[in-house]
């Protein structure tokens, strides 16, 4: 922006001391894409999201402590309707469960991030009968959660927020993703990146989370990763059983890395099979790799090989 500042100064100076109508026109044109492209910079980084911390949830607890925020009390979790499916129209939607920050403090970021902390260790960590198999919820997050991999992130998107905002902001913590620590061995597969959204009204989750989830799907898989997408209306059942276990205290996405088990995740019938095709080939790459190889069971790669080999079968006969 500072360049265009001098450029438009350096340009007044010339129309100032040469008296040449052309030289002027000129001059006047490139004077006036100057300023163009200044006020577009300024109202784009009016718009942009305020950058917040990174923290791992072994940090959020630590810090917690020094400010002096009392240990939270997880009791909300229970209250969080599971069951039932969220309608669009009904005058019943679950209310929010925990409020919102009411100012950028750093304690009432922490805050935030506690309350988070609680659905991931008093939920995902947690067995429950609806799942319909033994184990956590989340079978990783245990793991993720001795290893302390789980990141965190107080992202203040609001309603003056557009789309491509908040896309531009979640592209920079995958970007980030590979330089968190631990970035070897098989720690650094359960690293796992959550983008709290608080000030984000649960009525414009469609937008904010669920859209932009579903616009990024695509690039984050080709990067050999996962996102999701996680608010009190999410409808997104569990594997085994009708349930919605994607009902966090805050809107948030949740990036981590890509495994063998989500390949169920690839390949509802709700996406077209253009879509399919590029989810599942970015598994099958994900998975050819000499490291994804290591990870994967020759059934499972398998499994996907075909299904990409149907969907290639299916496209060819619509053509």
């Amino acid at each position: 922006m500072w360049v265009n500042v001098v450029a438009v100064v350096l340009v007044l100076a010339i129309i100032s001391r040469i008296q040449s109508t052309w030289v002027e026109e000129v001059a006047t044109s490139i004077l006036i894409v100057l300023i163009s492209q200044s006020m577009l910079y300024v109202m784009r980084n009016r718009r942009r999201v305020p950058r917040s911390k990174l923290y791992t949830l072994g940090e959020v607890d630590r810090r917690s402590m020094e400010l002096g925020i009392d240990d939270c009390d997880c009791g909300f979790i229970g209250g969080t309707e599971v069951e039932q499916v969220v309608e669009e129209s009904s005058p019943k939607k679950p209310k929010a469960i925990v409020s919102a920050p009411q100012t950028s403090s750093e304690q009432d970021e922490i805050t935030t991030l506690l309350q988070l902390g609680c659905y991931v260790r008093e939920f995902l960590a947690k067995p429950n009968f609806l799942v319909g198999r033994k184990g956590s919820t989340c079978p990783f997050i245990p793991t993720t959660l001795r290893r302390d991999t789980l990141y965190m992130v107080n992202a203040q998107v609001t309603e003056q927020h557009t789309v491509e905002d908040v896309k531009r902001l979640v592209r920079e913590y995958v970007d980030k993703f590979e330089t968190l620590e631990p970035r070897t061995g098989t720690a650094a597969l359960y690293r796992t990146v959550i983008i709290a959204m608080p000030l984000v009204p649960l009525h414009l989750c469609h937008r904010y989370i669920d859209q932009v989830q579903l616009e990024l799907k695509g690039e984050v898989l080709k990067k050999g990763m996962m996102i999701g997408e996680n608010h009190l209306y999410n409808n997104g059942k569990g594997l085994h059983n009708d349930w919605y276990p994607l009902r966090t205290p805050h809107p948030c996405l949740a990036l981590r890395h890509m495994v063998p088990g989500d390949l169920v995740f690839l390949k509802p019938d709700k996406y077209p099979l253009e879509v399919r095709r590029e989810f599942i080939g970015s598994f099958v790459r994900t998975f050819e790799s000499p490291e994804g190889r290591r990870r994967v069971s020759d059934k499972q790669l398998a499994s996907a090989q075909a299904d990409l080999a149907e969907i290639e079968r299916q496209l060819k006969e619509k053509k």
